[in-house]
Formats: C-alpha cells, sequence, structure tokens
C-alpha cells in the first residue's frame, strides 16, 4: 500500500490564487456584476401598471365629469319629423300579426315536407 501523493490540508492562498488566475473564466467572472433582481423586475412593472392604471381612471372621470357637464346642458328641441302610423302600418307590425305569419309559415314547412318524406301526422 502506498499513501496518496496529494495532501489532505487545505490549500495554502497562493495556491488558490494562481488557479484562479490561469482560470479561463477569470476573465469574464473577475468583474462583480449587480444586476437587477426579477423581485426589482416585477416590482417596477407592477409600478408602471399602477401608474397606468391611475391614468386611465383620472381619465374616464374626467370623460364622465365632461358628460355630466354636458348632461347640464338644456338639449335644443327638435320637431318630430315621425309620422303617425296608419291602420294598415299598425296592424302589420304588431305582434299578433307576426305571432300569427310566423305559425301559419311554420305550418306550411310541415304540410310541404311531410308530402315530400312521406309521413303523416297521426
Amino acid at each position: 500500500l502506498r499513501a496518496p501523493r496529494g495532501s489532505m490540508d487545505a490549500a495554502p492562498a497562493e495556491a488558490v490564487t494562481a488557479v484562479i488566475n490561469a482560470s479561463d473564466g477569470e476573465t469574464k467572472y473577475a468583474v462583480e456584476t449587480d444586476r437587477e433582481s426579477a423581485y426589482e423586475l416585477l416590482a417596477a412593472r407592477v409600478e408602471a401598471s399602477s401608474a397606468a392604471a391611475a391614468a386611465a381612471a383620472q381619465a374616464e372621470a374626467q370623460a364622465k365629469a365632461d358628460a355630466a357637464a354636458k348632461k347640464a346642458e338644456p338639449a335644443p328641441r327638435r320637431t318630430s319629423t315621425k309620422k303617425d302610423k296608419s291602420v294598415v302600418e299598425e296592424i302589420l307590425t304588431s305582434s299578433t300579426t307576426k305571432s300569427l305569419a310566423r305559425s301559419a309559415g311554420r305550418e306550411l314547412i310541415n304540410q310541404i315536407s311531410r308530402s315530400i318524406f312521406g309521413t303523416r301526422g297521426r
């Protein structure tokens, strides 16, 4: 049996420094950088969205105030250009006439489809 050749003690500071300086990553990682954390990025995004929401709410409140001021002004009166419906127009546009026409059309379609497909009512 042979004893290991390496030392089991902590490496001396000069050896650690020499290994670090000889490393390829030393140029990349030697400079400290302080980037923004995810928390900081999210906090900035929340702050920006809350500022935008506050601006939108303020604009909406201003629009409502303008609309209320405009409503307070009396509107000019217009003369009615609508003519009264004739008796025929009143009958044709009544809901009873529409319902009657719907049911008559439905019954007509049912009779035609029964005659085409050969099924009769019981």
